[in-house]
């Protein structure tokens, strides 16, 4: 497993990582796909816009996105920070090597 910065043609995986079974088993709704897309087209966006607000990694296995880490710049100099693993890719330290 390789963690890197991301590339365009990676958009797709992290998709698949938030449309993955159990990536939002704890929200109160699922968010549709467009939303979804949205979000990620706005990660990317933020990378070249504004880089010094955003940081994001992938987990490559195997020349595939199985997993994705991104920490935002909120407000008052604080981080929100999100993980998150492909279902079939979990319990093998896939998370715990894109937090650190």
């Amino acid at each position: 497993m390789l963690i890197r910065k991301p590339r365009d043609p990676d958009k797709k995986g992290i998709i698949a990582v938030y449309e993955s079974e159990g990536f939002l088993d704890y929200a109160r709704s699922r968010p549709n796909l467009e939303v979804i897309i949205a979000t990620v087209d706005a990660y990317f966006a933020e990378l070249v816009s504004d880089p010094a607000s955003i940081i994001l990694y992938i987990a490559d296995l195997d020349h595939r996105v199985a997993g994705f880490s991104i920490a935002r710049k909120g407000a008052e100099a604080t981080w929100e920070v999100q993980a998150g693993v492909y279902f079939d890719d979990r319990k093998q330290g896939t998370g715990r090597a894109l937090l650190n």
